[in-house]
């Protein structure tokens, strides 16, 4: 990330460089150009690197929270375990697990990267907007950490209505043998679609 960050920066300046030597029509534009070819290639191959490495990372962490997880289920006493839906288990090894291993490998430190980047930005273009975001820093943090707050309230009970819907569904599956014969088709597809609607409203509210 941090030569992602710094390609960046050089990345700015290099097109202002660009830009300047243009208007300017002196001979120095076809290496000013050449330095723009060379950054942006070299942005590109970190980028896809990154990208590789990310993908590495994050399944890793999938697959060792979820071994963790499972056998800590496999370890549980039963009357512990008998009071969860066997989707309810099966959707927090798979959809919950996917959700925390992409925040901490992507959006986490994608949010970090933009943040270096910005400062380093402002340190090169103006000192004094630097030291202002660093002064800022502190109430953006503290801001940030109220709403997350509430958006962890949220994000489980979206993990809920997910887990809940997959369970009624797996059921009606399961026992699909009972609800033809009690003629309970449309009643079901009824509570599945109020399930799946409850769970895209609470996406939207988070």
């Amino acid at each position: 990330r941090t030569a992602a960050v710094l390609l960046g920066v050089a990345s700015a300046a290099v097109n202002r460089t660009v830009i300047d030597a243009a208007t300017a029509h002196s001979g120095g534009v076809w290496l000013a150009i050449a330095l723009f070819v060379a950054v942006q290639a070299g942005s590109s191959g970190v980028s896809m690197g990154l990208s590789w490495l990310s993908t590495v990372l994050g399944e890793r962490l999938s697959n060792g929270v979820r071994e963790r997880l499972y056998r800590h289920v496999l370890g549980a006493r039963w009357d512990s375990l008998s009071a969860y839906h066997s989707e309810q288990l099966l959707a927090r090894l798979t959809s919950d697990v996917t959700s925390i291993s992409s925040g901490l490998t992507g959006t986490a430190v994608s949010l970090l990267a933009m943040a270096v980047q910005a400062f380093a930005l402002l340190l090169h273009y103006d000192a004094s907007l630097a030291v202002f975001v660093v002064v800022l820093t502190p109430v953006a943090v503290l801001t940030s950490t109220l709403v997350s707050i509430r958006l962890r309230i949220l994000q489980q009970r979206v993990q809920q209505a997910e887990a809940d819907y997959r369970q009624r569904a797996q059921e009606a599956i399961a026992h699909v043998e009972v609800v033809k014969a009690l003629c309970a088709e449309p009643a079901e597809a009824a509570a599945l679609s109020a399930l799946q609607g409850e769970h895209e409203r609470l996406l939207r509210r988070r």
